[in-house]
């Protein structure tokens, strides 16, 4: 037989062939291309959540890693990153893929929640194109959850009335004032507004605590009101410190008066209902009494208050977290609970988003459909890579 002709040699390449075909299917090889390809996804996952341009994983992010393997493991184990997949295109591509992952369970949970809130703005971007933010809030697990939804674009821009113009119709008496006066007066004012401000931004905010501040903003006006009556100017500490005795004309004082009953008159406007149907309910049950629930929660009502473990544990949680944990043994008082805490108290994530919009659509990168970039740039819920790398193949950069 001409097989029993053939060289020793012949037969080791054989062997190896038959031992790399065999290391392939037990997954050995397999298992390195997942790592390749998994490898692709997390650079695009961390090129979009620091908000970076496509381009930067070839150009840098490749080059680097290639340097760094190259002086710590030598030039084959830098050699082999060059298998990983990070054009412009991949990158792209698998943003995509990512954000429909990402957009596949914010939608299974919102469809999971008996309960959601959206929370809408627009905005133009460097294109002046009309883009559309969206985010939700949905019951998800025992807490409250806040999660980027979409991003759109708009056809036509529009904009929104300002909520409060009060003062700005103060500068107009300002050529007829003392200006170091007035200016003293308006930096206090300000600063008042600031911190009425920072308070009323940030994540997981709800209506009682914007409600709070809102009540703790117009309580402040009205003892501002009164002292400056008796000629107190102790809550305007600019005010206070400019003047040189310590009094101030009638006449300004009572453009300051006019001028804080008018903001007092403009807020109460904007916001007349302060007080959100069972508020007290959701801000503490202990503290309520049975009259003040619905009658047919007034029974489930009883129970609570007299759950001592229920009792326990209210101090040390959160309000969300607190009405989630107990939606499944006090169903129907927990609703009403988590319907006040539910909706959105002001558009500050929208806002926030606008600014990572920005930062992504640049004048260079004016025609990327962000909606992608921006979901997994903002969304909390990180993309199922595992599983999405098991239905890629690997593919070298060009």
């Amino acid at each position: 037989m001409k097989i029993a002709r053939k060289e020793k040699d012949f037969f080791k390449r054989k062997a190896d062939e038959l031992k790399r075909q065999k290391l392939d299917a037990t997954g050995s090889f397999q298992e390195k291309r997942g790592n390749i390809v998994e490898a692709s996804y997390r650079v695009a996952y961390l090129v979009a959540r620091k908000k970076k341009p496509h381009t930067i994983a070839e150009e840098l992010i490749l080059p680097c890693a290639k340097e760094m393997v190259r002086l710590v493991h030598g030039v084959e184990a830098a050699q082999k990153l060059s298998d990983v997949s990070l054009s412009n295109n991949t990158i792209q591509r698998i943003i995509g893929d990512m954000s429909g992952d990402v957009k596949d369970q914010i939608i299974e949970e919102i469809k999971a929640s008996p309960i959601f809130a959206i929370q809408a703005d627009e905005s133009t971007d460097v294109a002046m194109a009309c883009q559309l933010l969206v985010y939700c809030r949905y019951l998800f697990k025992a807490i409250i959850k806040e999660e980027f939804l979409c991003c759109q674009n708009l056809e036509t821009s529009s904009t929104a009335t300002d909520v409060m113009n009060a003062v700005s119709s103060f500068f107009d008496k300002l050529t007829s004032m003392n200006t170091e006066l007035h200016l003293a007066y308006l930096v206090d004012i300000f600063e008042i507004f600031n911190q009425l401000n920072l308070r009323l931004q940030g994540k997981d905010s709800n209506l009682l605590s914007h409600c709070d501040s809102i009540h703790a903003l117009l309580a402040k006006l009205e003892l501002c009101k009164k002292r400056v009556s008796v000629g107190k100017f102790m809550m305007f500490p600019s005010l206070n410190e400019v003047l040189a005795d310590g009094q101030l004309s009638s006449t300004l004082s009572k453009e300051i008066m006019d001028h804080l009953s008018q903001l007092d008159d403009e807020f109460r406007c904007y916001f007349p209902d302060l007080s959100p149907q069972h508020a007290g309910l959701a801000k503490n049950p202990f503290l309520c009494q049975v009259d003040d629930v619905l009658e047919d929660a007034q029974g489930e009502f009883i129970e609570l208050i007299h759950d001592s473990t229920a009792k326990n544990v209210f101090p040390s949680n959160s309000l969300s977290s607190f009405w989630c944990s107990m939606m499944e043994s006090y169903p129907k008082i927990s609703d009403l609970a988590v319907r006040v805490l539910l909706p959105f108290a002001s558009t500050y994530l929208c806002e926030s988003g606008f600014s990572s919009l920005l930062a992504i659509k640049t004048k260079s990168r004016n025609k990327l459909s962000v909606e992608d970039d921006l979901r997994c740039a903002l969304a909390a819920t990180e993309p199922r890579i595992h599983e999405l790398v098991a239905q890629k193949q690997p593919q070298k950069s060009h």
